[in-house]
């Protein structure tokens, strides 16, 4: 899946290319490469901003990684985005 995503980033428009790199980090998250998903991830946000969702992977994957100001920054752009998050929130706070 994650090379058929590779090759799809390839060709993709820029509004398709967030969700194909958000769709990717969540694969390699869910598989346990971190560093490989954080990229993806931070691939997005630098695309599109205003992404409140690949803030808030960011902060998830980082927060996994034990780097965890880095992840409450991330959040803390979520919160920006979703003032009323009740995720972003307790990243922030927790």
């Amino acid at each position: 899946a994650v090379a058929e995503l590779a090759r799809a980033l390839e060709k993709a428009t820029e509004d398709f290319r967030t969700d194909i790199l958000l769709e990717r980090g969540r694969i390699r998250e869910a598989a346990g490469k971190l560093d490989a998903a954080l990229g993806d991830f931070v691939a997005a946000r630098t695309a599109k901003a205003d992404l409140f969702e690949a803030w808030m992977s960011e902060a998830r994957v980082l927060k996994a990684l034990g780097r965890t100001d880095e992840a409450r920054a991330a959040a803390r752009e979520a919160l920006q985005l979703r003032p009323d998050d009740e995720g972003a929130k307790a990243m922030v706070g927790g």
